[in-house]
């Protein structure tokens, strides 16, 4: 512990599970308070390394089975996006997709009493942002030029905020 004599607390959660093991056995009793929570093996870590909404799995207030539709949905919606662009779509085929993942996720909160606050809801529009970006942004079509992508992330936005509900 050279150098970090003033450390008191270790939290880590959703880490390989040979590394929390590792902290479980190397840390035990040198502090104060030591979490390690959430060890993942190889192939959750191969199947959420892209998922922006891996850290949903475990959460206590979001159900299981709601997490692993809206990994479904996230990436269903990429594998729709990423066809679209490459048979370059335009803005109202891609407005669809969005307006169909936005609904999923209105039918998954409806289904398990509400769950997406705050926090989800801006887990959910990051998450379309980071498809923007993956596959509208980054297509061979439309990389050279950003203004030349049939849709920008704010209309994108737009047409989540008036597909979803109570969310």
């Amino acid at each position: 512990m050279e150098g970090l004599q003033e450390l008191r607390e270790l939290d880590f959660d959703s880490v390989p599970k040979e590394a929390g093991l590792y902290l479980k056995k190397h840390w035990k009793g040198r502090l104060d308070r030591l979490s390690v929570t959430h060890l993942r093996d190889k192939g959750w870590l191969r199947d959420n390394l892209e998922n922006p909404l891996r850290h949903w799995d475990g959460n206590e207030f979001i159900p299981e089975a709601a997490y692993r539709s809206a990994k479904k949905c996230y990436k269903d919606t990429k594998k729709l996006l990423t066809e679209a662009m490459g048979r370059a779509a335009d803005r109202k085929e891609i407005e669809e997709i969005v307006r169909r993942y936005t609904q999923s996720f209105n039918k998954l909160n409806d289904r398990y009493e509400e769950f997406i606050e705050t926090e989800e809801r801006e887990d959910i529009f990051l998450a379309m942002q980071r498809l923007y970006e993956e596959c509208i942004l980054q297509g061979e079509y439309w990389q050279a030029d950003v203004n030349a992508a049939p849709v920008t992330l704010s209309e994108i936005w737009n047409v989540m905020d008036e597909a979803r509900e109570n969310w």
